[in-house]
């Protein structure tokens, strides 16, 4: 039967209408090309017609076929079955399809309106540090308690470290660390501090040189005393919007659970555009992101989290709810430095799919190496699982984020760490944290290191982030490796010269490379560096003009101006 392979774009009109045809540019040259369509009360039989060839209509992309589409909601184009599309919902206002996106004519696919790239630093020495854990408002947390007042005074431990942290939600929330919003542009009814205390941290961050990046929550909105009433989302001068719940997906659960009360069956937006049984959200209302309203809202609220809250970059959390189309959208109005999705799949093609659905404008967590690299890899010392998985084994390093465990997956009865446990006992296995932490650190992507693995192991981990910004190792390094059983090395190519040499497992037991300096090294794992040209603090411009002579530290171009150094901000740093 249908299975998604790749995912498709489709922008999807807010009402839908009877579509009289729906079109497909035949750009793989498939042989018989079939569409396969259903609506909520009734399919056809897989895969469903074939469509016919259109001789009065042409494209220099390819053939163009079409199909009466009656009164269908979603389609899957394939070549008689296999390979296939994602499972695509039908827009009547937007009926061409061309690779990853529908159009509304023939002529906006031979000449596409250029979409600048956003959210996707290249060749990026970046290190985040994931600034939360589960639970961590609590004053009583086990690693430290993460209010915005408690995370304040760590500023200055954390410069020249990191260059990214990653804040939990500081939205307005029904309770918790704030994954249930209910007013997304006020923050004094978060658990971690109010708008002030926020505020005091972001700038603290960039005063030394550190950009913060925002968890968003545009999946869901939570009701603030019943399951359908929506409060006002105000944004300051960027706009001011009253939802009501023709802006909430009709598949929402709110319009056929018992709990919903009075509420049940109020929700008239689309069919929720996410993916397969994932794309409900089944605790909050869901956002019906193809109304027009929904996503001048969500334009709103980044752009002000950007140029008003001055947060550098997002982290989209379940976006698996949500057409990934949308977010390049919601990108390009916001133009945020850093954009991260929240796409919980351990399989590497699936996320490199979900890249190609937003055009390319965000990362995404590299939950394939978690799995592959971390758990079956590291954990279980078969070190051949670290060679060819995760998102650079198919050439997207560039996108990942990559990382050991998050606030989802340690230390929570329903989900398992690095390790396999729940108990969040896996922190003490030094050896373990140790060979995770350095292999995370020596490679390509953006490394983003959890905040319980930090405070347990500052020194060590400290002294891996340093010597991977001074070897200059970035997002898309080169690396050469070999495995065996139970040995592991691999080389990592920085810029202007650096490299960074990873040993795990007996490969360890050797002595430093000629030329390397130590970084850590234990009996199972070693990390030796050879510092790239603009490690550290040098001169590499002299200005003759009032901005002073640039300098580089640790790869952050800094400006000097009477013996001071001021930042990207410029905010003073020195």
């Amino acid at each position: 039967m249908r299975k998604s392979l790749f995912i498709l774009t489709f922008i999807v009109a807010a009402v839908h209408a009877t579509a009289a045809k729906v079109y497909f540019i035949n750009s793989p040259h498939w042989s018989n090309v079939y569409a396969y369509m259903w609506t909520n009360g009734g399919e056809m039989s897989w895969p469903g017609k074939a469509m016919s060839r259109e001789s009065g209509i042409t494209c220099s992309k390819g053939e163009v076929y079409s199909i009466e589409a009656g009164s269908y909601t979603y389609i899957i184009f394939s070549n008689n079955g296999s390979p296939q599309t994602a499972d695509l919902t039908i827009d009547p206002a937007r009926p061409y399809w061309y690779e990853e996106n529908a159009y509304a004519s023939i002529e906006e696919i031979e000449h596409p309106t250029p979409v600048k790239s956003v959210g996707v630093p290249s060749e990026s020495e970046d290190v985040m540090l994931q600034g939360f854990y589960w639970d961590s408002y609590e004053t009583s947390a086990k690693y430290g308690c993460t209010k915005w007042s408690q995370l304040t005074p760590q500023v200055s431990e954390w410069a020249n470290i990191f260059t990214l942290v990653w804040l939990p939600p500081s939205s307005n929330s029904s309770g918790g660390l704030g994954y249930h919003p209910t007013k997304l542009g006020s923050f004094n009814g978060s658990a971690l501090g109010t708008s002030g205390l926020l505020d005091d941290l972001i700038e603290a961050l960039h005063n030394n040189g550190i950009r913060v990046i925002a968890d968003i929550v545009i999946n869901h909105i939570a009701g603030t005393s019943t399951w359908c009433d929506i409060g006002v989302q105000s944004f300051g001068t960027y706009g001011s919007f009253t939802p009501d719940m023709s802006w909430i997906c009709k598949t929402d659960e709110v319009n056929t659970d018992s709990g919903a009360g009075a509420c049940k069956g109020t929700a008239t937006g689309a069919s929720d555009d996410g993916y397969g049984s994932d794309a409900n959200y089944g605790s909050a209302r869901d956002w019906d992101h193809t109304n027009v309203k929904v996503q001048e809202m969500c334009k709103a609220y980044l752009t002000w989290l950007i140029n008003t809250i001055h947060y550098d970059g997002f982290r989209y959390d379940y976006s698996k709810g949500y057409n990934v189309s949308h977010v390049s959208d919601y990108n390009q109005a916001a133009e945020p430095y850093l954009s991260v999705l929240e796409y919980w799949d351990g399989d590497k093609n699936t996320l490199k799919s979900r890249i190609d659905g937003a055009k390319k404008n965000t990362m995404v967590f590299d939950f394939a190496a978690k799995y592959s690299n971390f758990r079956d890899g590291i954990y279980k010392k078969n070190y051949n699982k670290l060679k060819g998985e995760g998102l650079r084994s198919i050439g997207y390093g560039k996108y990942a984020v990559t990382f050991i465990d998050n606030h989802d997956t340690f230390a929570r009865p329903e989900n398992e760490d690095v390790a396999g446990k729940k108990d969040g006992s896996s922190v003490n296995d030094k050896d373990l944290m140790m060979r995770c932490n350095a292999y995370l650190l020596s490679m390509p992507g953006i490394p983003c290191v959890f905040y319980p693995h930090w405070v347990t192991y500052k020194e060590e981990i400290g002294a891996m982030v340093k010597a991977r910004r001074a070897a200059r190792i970035h997002s898309e390094s080169a690396v050469s490796e070999e495995a065996a059983t139970g040995y592991y090395k691999a080389t990592v190519t920085g810029k202007e010269g650096g490299s960074v040499v990873l040993y795990l497992g007996s490969a360890a037991s050797g002595n430093a490379p000629a030329g390397y300096k130590t970084a850590i090294k234990g009996s199972t794992y070693a990390m030796y560096y050879k510092e790239g040209k603009g490690a550290g603090w040098e001169a590499v411009q002299v200005e003759t003009s009032a901005q002073g002579r640039k300098v580089l530290f640790n790869g952050q171009l800094l400006v000097e101006r009477e013996g001071s150094y001021y930042d990207m901000f410029g905010k003073k740093i020195k």
